[in-house]
């Protein structure tokens, strides 16, 4: 059980979070949006109220125990010393003299006071790196200790369970160093094994453990990602706060400490997190969706917003297959996300927008294109990044304008009114459908006999079968209505309805591709795809006349 715990954070722009016993909470948002901020504050007020403070108006402490409880536990654990005239409490180089009454009533407060500093650890960089360095041997059974490498000394399973985390990681096992004088170090590599009487104190055996490599010799990586782990499960903090648990580490390791934090974390320990890695929060989410808070904070001017995706939301997105393997989470780390329908669109337009901006001299802007497979996908994305107030801006091809949906549930998600976009939506709708498909059926009829007999292998070649689809998409209007683009539509009451309709959506934040689709932005390539914008952005993208459509429509969003 959880001595405390945070069962409340009121921010200062009034929105209040509930935080359940067992909830990790992640802290997300753009760079210099607040989140470190966030960190200190919330570990402030554990302590005291901070009139000061800019982000968090104030918090509420859940209390488990009893200051009599309390009291007792850190007296069986040496944290407790009593003289004539006063008790001591102390934990690692903390150490605070005062009455008993006095604890007392900073136990029964509305913050806790000086129990602050044995309950709550914010673990900053310097401490998790140096976590790693071999502490001073202690006598186990009458010593005080506090170092998670004592509590490693004590039982040889922790060492061990330790050492299997390490291997994941970095492949190599992690060894505690018993027999080295008067510290205890930990040792990298393959742990050596016993032979004929030896036992961990042999000089033999010792020596061969002297051979391998220190952890503190290492690169900071692998003593951040020990150190982090350490002082997340082995320690008697009730809370643990952690700015950046992702710093020095690659994509995959983050990752794995994501979910290693997610189905280990002890039932005695509350969470509080502040990440920037995508890869870190995937972690999480592969083991801990079910207890995960996320809360994206972003700075508007001098007050900072607060948003939060619950644990239904999280799964909802976690559980689609496509999405789970899209960069649709890198959104919540950006000021604005822009969904486009696939990675080849993200590609082109992440491109030319970033040479939009050199030849406009603009300051960076922290946008991030992400893909969702297909428009149909696009209402579930919208959801999620809305739901924590995450700009979105969407690029669809002119096609989304052939149904209904799902451009209603998208406008519906954005607040707009469905009755301005049915009375244009129809009218245009009328035009599309009275285009004539290029090829009548006699046409397709031969084209594919012929590419059929010019065949010779029993398999049908892949050029073959894509000549052939594309012959079927001009064969009716609705399926080739991507390749139609605002040009198609006449003059007059049509045009004007199209006008007001993409005028309207625009203002939504929804921008449909007058050229009808991607590759309409550069006809003279004649591909598809992936290969389209591969060929395309070998063109001059600063001077080349035929990409300025695909810029100025950039502009806009912009």
């Amino acid at each position: 059980m959880k001595p405390i715990y945070l069962q409340n954070i009121l921010f200062k722009n009034g929105k209040s979070v509930d935080i359940n016993e067992n909830d990790i909470i992640v802290i997300v948002g753009p760079n210099n949006s607040g989140k470190s901020k966030l960190l200190d504050e919330i570990t402030s007020q554990f302590k005291s109220a901070d009139p000061k403070a800019i982000v968090v108006d104030k918090i509420r402490i859940k209390r488990s125990v009893d200051f009599e409880t309390i009291f007792k536990t850190l007296e069986e654990k040496g944290r407790v010393s009593i003289s004539d005239t006063s008790y001591s409490m102390s934990q690692k180089k903390y150490s605070i003299s005062s009455s008993r009454d006095a604890f007392k009533n900073a136990w029964e407060g509305e913050d806790i006071g000086m129990f602050s500093k044995l309950l709550v650890n914010q673990l900053k960089t310097v401490e998790r790196l140096t976590t790693v360095k071999a502490p001073k041997t202690v006598k186990m059974a009458i010593s005080e200790f506090f170092h998670p490498i004592h509590f490693m000394q004590r039982d040889d399973k922790l060492e061990m369970y330790f050492s299997e985390l390490f291997h994941q990681a970095f492949g190599e096992d992690l060894i505690l160093h018993r027999a080295a004088g008067d510290t205890l170090p930990l040792y990298i590599g393959k742990r050596p094994e016993f032979e004929g009487d030896e036992d961990r104190v042999s000089l033999s055996y010792v020596k061969k453990i002297e051979e391998l490599p220190l952890l503190e010799d290492q690169g900071d990586g692998m003593k951040s990602f020990v150190g982090i782990l350490m002082n997340t499960f082995i320690t008697e903090f009730s809370v643990v706060l952690i700015d950046e648990p992702e710093s020095f580490l690659h994509p995959p390791q983050s990752r794995l400490l994501g979910k290693m934090i997610g189905s280990d974390l002890p039932e005695d320990r509350q969470l509080i997190l502040a990440t920037h890695s995508s890869a870190f929060l995937r972690g999480l989410l592969d083991t801990a969706q079910n207890n995960l808070r996320i809360l994206r904070i972003e700075r508007d001017g001098k007050d900072n917003r607060i948003s939060e995706l619950n644990p239904k939301e999280i799964e909802s997105i976690w559980n689609d297959s496509l999405l789970r393997h899209t960069n649709v989470l890198d959104g919540i780390f950006h000021s604005k996300v822009i969904v486009c329908e696939s990675d080849a669109d993200c590609r082109f337009y992440s491109v030319v927008f970033d040479q939009v901006l050199q030849d406009q001299k603009e300051v960076f802007r922290d946008y991030k294109f992400i893909h969702c497979g297909g428009k149909q996908r696009i209402p579930k994305i919208l959801q999620a990044l809305t739901q924590l107030k995450v700009p979105i801006e969407i690029i669809c091809g002119f096609d989304i304008l052939n149904f209904e949906e799902p451009l209603k549930k998208i406008v519906d998600i954005y607040g707009g009114d469905w009755g301005k976009v049915k009375g244009p939506l129809e009218k245009v709708q009328e035009v599309i459908n009275s285009i004539k498909p290029v090829l009548q059926t006699e046409d397709v009829k031969d084209q594919i006999q012929s590419i059929l007999d010019s065949v010779e292998s029993p398999i049908l070649p892949v050029e073959k079968s894509q000549l052939i689809s594309e012959i079927i998409k001009k064969s009716s209007a609705g399926m080739h209505v991507n390749q139609i683009d605002s040009s198609y539509i006449p003059k007059g009451d049509a045009k004007k309805s199209f006008k007001k309709l993409s005028k309207y959506l625009s203002s939504l934040g929804i921008h449909i591709l007058e050229v009808g689709e991607l590759e309409g932005f550069c006809r003279s390539i004649d591909s598809r795809g992936s290969k389209w914008v591969e060929e395309v952005l070998k063109k001059d993208l600063k001077s080349d006349p035929e990409l300025e459509t695909a810029k100025e429509f950039l502009q806009k969003i912009m």
